[in-house]
C-alpha cells in the first residue's frame, strides 16, 4: 500500500531532499507536496504541484507539476516548463531529466544559449552538447528570425560548433535561399565547413570563391578545399595545418582561360621541437614558390604583407648538451632584392665553456657554406675561436677576449682565403631604477678592440657582419634601455654603432625601440644611420593610438637601395554599435602619389552583418560585397598593416 502525505505550503518555502549518496542535493519549492512510499514503505519520490522550483547543481527549473523518482534518479516536469541553466535558457511542454546522467530531453521545446537560439519538436541536452530534431538553429532572437537554419537534425557543443545534416537555409518566414546536405561551423575559428564569396579584382576579374573546412574534433588539424570560377580563369586550392603549432601547407592553382599555362602558388610552414636521450632539438621550416609576385598578392595576400622580401627558410637544430649542430637553407623566393642565398649551410657551435678551474671561457663556430651571390656560385668553409675571461670591478664586468676565423671561399674563377682576428676588452655595468611599480634597468657596455683581415671588403661577397668590417682599431658602444611596470615589459631602446680610429669614421648606427608610452598609445621603429655620408639608410617607425571606438596607425617607410620613401596611415572608428569604418592609405613620395589605398565598412543589421570593402594599387582594384551573421566578424578585428614595407 503507498502512504501518502500531503503538506500544503501557503508560503515560500524551501527544503532539501536527498536520493543517494550518488546525487547531490535537490532544492525545491511548491505550493503542494505528496511524498511517496512503495508497498515495503521505502521512499519512492516526490509529487510537487502548482509554482514550483526545483535547483539542482547549476540547473534551475520552474513547471506547474513535478515528479521526483528515487530509484530510476530522475525529474519529470510538464506545464509552462522553463529552464535556466549554463547551457542557457530552455522552454518546453515537459521534460524528463536523469540526475544520475546530467542528461535530459525535452518535448516541443526552444533554447537560447547566446549566441544561438533554436527550436525543436524534441530537444536533449548532455553536458555541453544539445541535440536539436525537427527543428532550426539561428543567431537572431527574435520570434521570426531574420534568418534560420532548419534541419530534421542539428548538433551544438557551446563554444565548439554547430554541425547540421540535410540543412535548408531559411529567410524571414519561410523563404528558401539554399539546401545542403551537411554543414559544420566552427566556433572557436569562426569558420564554417562551407564558405562562399564573390571577389573582383581587375587581374582576376570577378571570381566566386567556395571554401570547405573541415576539422578534426579534439584536435587543431583542419584541411579546406578550395574551388574558383572565375571571368578570366578558374582554379583549385588546398590548405591543411595545425593552428596550435602554426603548421600550415597551402597549395593553389590558377588557370586563365586565354592562356596554356596553370599558374601555380606553395606556401609551407612547420615548426617542431623534440627530445631524444643525447639531446634535444627542434625543425623550422618556412617556404614558399610563386609564379609570379602579383600572383602571391592576389590568392595569398595576407602571407604577401607578411613574408614578401623575406627569404625562404629551412634550419633543424641539435643540442648535444656541450655543443650545437645546425643545417640551414636559405633560398630568395625568387624576390631580386634578396641577392644571397644559403644553399645549404652546416654548423656546429660550442658555446662559451670553461677551461677547467681557469677564469678563462671559449667558443667555438664552425660552418660550411654553399650560397649564391649575385648569380655567382660560392663555397665557403668557416671557423672562428674566441676566449674570454670576465672579472668583476665593483659596479662594472672587465671582459678582455681574443678571436681568429679563417674562412675559405671557392669560386669557379678566383679562391680567396679570409683571415680575422679581434683582441680586445669589454666593459659593461647595470643600473636599475625603481620607483614605486616602475623599474628601468640600462646596461651600456663599451668595446675597445684591434681587427686584423687578410683580405679587402670588396674582395669577399658580404654573407655575414662580422665580415664586412675592415681591419684596424675600433671602439664599439652599446646602450640598451629596458622599462617594466608591475612587472610588465613596456617597452626597449637599443642603440649600437662602432668607430673605426684608422678611418677616422662611424659604421652603420642602429636605433630601434618598442615604448608604450600610456595605456592607449605605442610607438615602435627600427632605424639604421650612415652618420660619415649623413645618410638615412633604412626606417620603419609606427604610432599607433587606440581609445574605446577608435583605432589609429600612422608610420614612416624607408629604405634607401630599394626608393621606397612613403607614410602609411589607418584609422579605424566605430560610429555605434550599428556602423564602423577603416581607411588605410599609403603614400608614396617617390612618385609623388597613393600607391595603396583601401575602404571597408561594416553595417550591422540586427543578426546580420553587411561587408563592403574596396581596395586599389597602382596597378589592381578589388573590391566585394557580403552580408553574413554577426558572429562570422571578430568584434574589433584590427588587420596587420602593409608589412611589406617593413
Amino acid at each position: 500500500m503507498v502512504l501518502k502525505y500531503k503538506f500544503f505550503i501557503l508560503f515560500c518555502f524551501f527544503s532539501t531532499f536527498l536520493f543517494s549518496s550518488e546525487i547531490e542535493k535537490v532544492f525545491y519549492k511548491a505550493d503542494e507536496m505528496n511524498v511517496n512510499f512503495t508497498e515495503e514503505g521505502e521512499l519512492k519520490g516526490i509529487s510537487l504541484k502548482g509554482n514550483v522550483e526545483i535547483i539542482y547543481k547549476d540547473i534551475h527549473f520552474f513547471c506547474d507539476e513535478a515528479e521526483f523518482n528515487k530509484i530510476t534518479g530522475e525529474i519529470f516536469c510538464e506545464g509552462n516548463v522553463k529552464i535556466k541553466s549554463g547551457m542557457g535558457e530552455f522552454n518546453a511542454e515537459n521534460i524528463k531529466y536523469s540526475l544520475k546522467n546530467g542528461t535530459g530531453s525535452l518535448t516541443s521545446a526552444s533554447f537560447a544559449s547566446s549566441p544561438f537560439y533554436g527550436k525543436g519538436r524534441k530537444i536533449e541536452r548532455s553536458g555541453n552538447k544539445i541535440i536539436i530534431e525537427g527543428g532550426y538553429i539561428t543567431t537572431c532572437d527574435r520570434k521570426i528570425p531574420h534568418y534560420r537554419v532548419s534541419a530534421e537534425r542539428i548538433i551544438y557543443v557551446k563554444n565548439n560548433y554547430v554541425k547540421v545534416e540535410k540543412m535548408r537555409l531559411i529567410a524571414g518566414r519561410n523563404f528558401s535561399v539554399f539546401y545542403f546536405p551537411k554543414f559544420k561551423y566552427h566556433i572557436k575559428e569562426k569558420q564554417a565547413s562551407v564558405f562562399a564569396k564573390t571577389i573582383y579584382k581587375t587581374r582576376m576579374g570577378r571570381t566566386f570563391n567556395i571554401d570547405f573546412f573541415q576539422k578534426k574534433e579534439k584536435k587543431n588539424f583542419f584541411t579546406k578545399e578550395t574551388i574558383l570560377i572565375g571571368t578570366k580563369g578558374a582554379g583549385l586550392g588546398f590548405e591543411a595545418g595545425d593552428e596550435k603549432k602554426k603548421n600550415n601547407f597551402h597549395i593553389l592553382g590558377f588557370k586563365k582561360y586565354d592562356e596554356e599555362k596553370i599558374q601555380p602558388g606553395v606556401i609551407g610552414e612547420f615548426q617542431k621541437n623534440y627530445k631524444t636521450t643525447r639531446g634535444s632539438g627542434n625543425i623550422i621550416f618556412d617556404w614558399r614558390w610563386m609564379y609570379d609576385n602579383d600572383f602571391f598578392n592576389d590568392f595569398f595576400s595576407d602571407e604577401y604583407y607578411r613574408k614578401s622580401k623575406t627569404y625562404n627558410y629551412f634550419s633543424t637544430t641539435f643540442d648535444y648538451k656541450n655543443s650545437f649542430f645546425n643545417l640551414n637553407v636559405r633560398e630568395n623566393a625568387r624576390e631580386p632584392v634578396l641577392n644571397t642565398e644559403k644553399l645549404p649551410e652546416f654548423q656546429i657551435f660550442t658555446p662559451f665553456r670553461r677551461f677547467s678551474s681557469i677564469p678563462v671561457f671559449f667558443s667555438n663556430n664552425f660552418s660550411l657554406t654553399n650560397f649564391n651571390h649575385n648569380d655567382d656560385e660560392y663555397f665557403r668553409a668557416y671557423e672562428r675561436f674566441t676566449l674570454k675571461n670576465k672579472t668583476n670591478l665593483r659596479y662594472f664586468t672587465l671582459s678582455p677576449f681574443f678571436s681568429f676565423a679563417g674562412i675559405d671561399y671557392h669560386h669557379s674563377s678566383n679562391d680567396k682565403f679570409h683571415y680575422i682576428s679581434e683582441a680586445g676588452i669589454k666593459l659593461s655595468t647595470t643600473m636599475i631604477k625603481n620607483k614605486k611599480e616602475k623599474m628601468s634597468i640600462f646596461t651600456p657596455s663599451v668595446s675597445l678592440f684591434n681587427r686584423f683581415t687578410k683580405c679587402k671588403i670588396s674582395q669577399i661577397p658580404d654573407l655575414t657582419p662580422y665580415e664586412e668590417m675592415n681591419n684596424g682599431k675600433f671602439i664599439g658602444v652599446n646602450l640598451d634601455w629596458n622599462f617594466f611596470e608591475r612587472r610588465e615589459n613596456t617597452g626597449n631602446i637599443f642603440i649600437s654603432n662602432y668607430y673605426d680610429f684608422n678611418r677616422d669614421e662611424f659604421d652603420s648606427t642602429s636605433f630601434d625601440y618598442n615604448l608604450k608610452i600610456s595605456k592607449n598609445l605605442l610607438i615602435s621603429g627600427e632605424n639604421k644611420f650612415d652618420i660619415n655620408e649623413g645618410i638615412y639608410k633604412f626606417g620603419v617607425n609606427d604610432l599607433i593610438f587606440e581609445k574605446e571606438k577608435a583605432r589609429f596607425s600612422f608610420g614612416t617607410r624607408y629604405e634607401d637601395e630599394e626608393d621606397i620613401f612613403g607614410v602609411e596611415t589607418w584609422y579605424e572608428r566605430r560610429i555605434n554599435p550599428d556602423w564602423k569604418y577603416r581607411v588605410g592609405i599609403y603614400y608614396d613620395f617617390e612618385t609623388d602619389n597613393i600607391a595603396i589605398q583601401s575602404y571597408e565598412i561594416w553595417r550591422r543589421l540586427h543578426c546580420l552583418t553587411l561587408d563592403f570593402k574596396i581596395s586599389k594599387d597602382r596597378e589592381n582594384l578589388s573590391f566585394y560585397v557580403i552580408i553574413l551573421p554577426s558572429i562570422l566578424f571578430e568584434k574589433d578585428n584590427w588587420k596587420e598593416r602593409f608589412y611589406q614595407w617593413r
